[in-house]
């Protein structure tokens, strides 16, 4: 759920329709999620409803009051995920305008805060040319920091069909697929990190997509795109959760057919390049 400027009266109607039926949250946005000024309200409320549904948020930990933000939410969340782009120049050359010095530094501030509680810290690596080469950096960088897991995701192609092109050859390369290779064994060194990694190799089908059933994506303003993958409720959505409510949009016939596309496994439009 994109939280970014969601008012959080709304927040409430979301979570009030479906609380009963919701295993997991995830709390995210196209912005910093720290910066969600009704945040820990929010994780408050959720709790308070469900105390099960696993709630999971995402930062970028590029914020110089991070510790304080932080604090309040660490006995609420289950699993908070750090994006990392990479190690020292290389991080600073994907993100740019980043400081790695504030970021490595927010990073340990977090391992410390979660120490002897419950919430988990997952590193998320996005591949693309500029930092492939510092997979396996990554898993020595959790190693050395306490964190236990790692996760890499290739590029979102779909939201990016002018870099589809090239990408989709650099996803087949032997150069990354050594470097995935390499980043395995390293792994194995470390029993303690849980390393994650998609196929790289694999041809995806529609069909394969888990999100059109369990992974509902709702934008700050109540739309419901397809995914998170390509939020983009202009392009294609199939009802307003604050207009309709979830579960009449989830049910609707756009819906349904986007469903009966996957059941058929015929790519929509709006898919394509995924």
């Amino acid at each position: 759920m994109d939280i970014g400027s969601m008012n959080f009266e709304q927040f409430k109607i979301i979570i009030d329709e479906v609380s009963p039926y919701l295993d997991s949250l995830g709390l995210t946005g196209l912005g910093e999620t720290l910066l969600y000024k009704d945040l820990i309200r929010a994780v408050q409320y959720v709790r308070h409803k469900n105390k099960g549904i696993i709630i999971s948020i995402s930062l970028n930990a590029h914020l110089k009051n991070f510790k304080d933000l932080l604090l309040p939410l660490i006995p609420l969340i289950d699993t908070i995920q750090v994006s990392i782009d990479g190690i020292h120049e290389i991080y600073e050359k994907v993100r740019v305008n980043a400081r790695y010095d504030l970021f490595h530094q927010n990073v340990k501030t977090l391992v410390k805060l979660v120490q002897g509680t419950s919430t988990d810290i997952m590193l998320n690596m996005v591949v693309v040319k500029e930092n492939f080469f510092q997979i396996a950096d990554i898993i020595h960088f959790a190693h050395q920091e306490g964190i236990r897991y790692v996760n890499v995701t290739p590029l979102n192609l779909v939201s990016l069909p002018e870099l589809a092109g090239s990408y989709l050859k650099f996803f087949e390369s032997v150069e990354l697929n050594s470097e995935l290779e390499k980043a395995y064994a390293v792994a194995r060194t470390y029993p303690e990190i849980e390393f994650t990694c998609p196929n790289f190799k694999r041809i995806n089908t529609f069909n394969r997509c888990h999100y059109p059933w369990g992974h509902f994506y709702i934008t700050w303003d109540g739309y419901m795109p397809p995914c998170c993958a390509k939020p983009f409720p202009k392009e294609l959505n199939f009802g307003n959760v604050f207009e309709q409510g979830i579960l009449t949009v989830l049910n609707s016939k756009k819906f349904q057919h986007f469903r009966t596309q996957w059941l058929k496994n015929t790519i929509p439009s709006f898919c394509q390049g995924c």
